[in-house]
């Protein structure tokens, strides 16, 4: 059958670009989680669907926060660092 996906929501319907973010990265992460071989594949998958029912503009601006979101504190594994220059190699 056909893969179907469950939106957990938590009660509430949003606008905002901060909401839709946490959402698709927490759906990525999921896909990640569970079957990481599939990642890019499933995860291209979703990024066209989502372009062709949010628009290009709108599906830009909203991996964008993706994007930030991933690069935050909780999330440090996913970005670069670099050594801190007071720190002995």
């Amino acid at each position: 059958g056909e893969p179907v996906i469950i939106d957990f929501g938590l009660g509430f319907f949003s606008n905002r670009d901060e909401d839709a973010g946490v959402d698709i990265h927490l759906f990525r992460r999921a896909i990640e989680s569970t079957h990481p071989s599939l990642l890019d594949t499933a995860f291209n998958s979703f990024v066209k669907g989502y372009r062709e029912a949010r628009g290009k503009e709108k599906t830009t601006q909203i991996l964008r926060k993706v994007k930030e979101i991933r690069m935050r504190g909780r999330y440090v594994r996913e970005r670069k660092r670099s050594p801190s220059p007071d720190k002995p190699h």
